[in-house]
């Protein structure tokens, strides 16, 4: 279920839909420090990426929210459950397409990121907790996914709609800029042994900006 897709909202003016997705999206929103400096650089930017970008997504225990070799085509934040992430692919390898990163790794790099994540007590898995981000290489380049996210209990994630989010940040021209060091700053992250292992989740923002002012 989502939330685009409750009928009566539809029936709202347009400016209060926009007003509505706001005070229910902006706080996930603003989490994340990259969507934060969006929002101090352009005020506007969060009620129309809230508007048209973002959808509340409910999961049952079981269900899968990404799978191998699925396009990477949103990006997620977790606000109630637990998710588990399994790495299941270890090269990637798209010969055909030179825009298309290529990761080659072994298991015993794959390490449990920072911050809201855990071990699971499944060997290999990852607990994901309240307040994650995943899958937010999809943003910055195109990726198929490697691994398994699962949904251990019922959970409810803000889905972040990638193809809409570019169509509204080409309206803030002014941001791309330092949208595209950043690009460039995560794309030479994924290839590094200490985030490798973990591209369908997230490498923390601190990383990235750092590995920007080294370029």
């Amino acid at each position: 279920r989502c939330q685009r897709h409750i009928r009566h909202l539809a029936l709202l003016p347009t400016t209060l839909r926009q007003e509505l997705s706001c005070s229910i999206f902006a706080r996930s929103l603003l989490r994340h420090s990259v969507f934060y400096l969006w929002s101090v650089t352009e005020d506007a930017l969060v009620e129309d990426i809230s508007a048209r970008a973002i959808d509340l997504e409910a999961y049952s225990k079981h269900d899968d929210i990404f799978v191998p070799l699925a396009e990477a085509e949103k990006i997620f934040f977790l606000r109630v459950g637990i998710l588990t992430y399994r790495r299941e692919i270890f090269q990637l390898v798209d010969g055909d397409d030179p825009h298309h990163l290529s990761i080659t790794m072994t298991e015993d790099i794959m390490t449990a990121p920072a911050g809201n994540w855990e071990w699971s007590k499944d060997p290999g898995s990852i607990r994901v907790l309240p307040n994650a981000w995943m899958s937010m290489v999809a943003l910055w380049c195109r990726w198929t996914h490697v691994g398994t996210l699962q949904a251990l209990d019922n959970c409810e994630l803000v889905a972040f709609n990638v193809k809409n989010m570019t169509e509204v940040l080409t309206r803030y021209p002014q941001l791309f800029k330092i949208n595209k060091a950043y690009a460039q700053a995560y794309s030479l992250l994924l290839l590094d042994g200490e985030h490798a292992g973990n591209v369908d989740l997230d490498i923390p923002a601190p990383h990235v900006l750092m590995a920007m002012g080294n370029e």
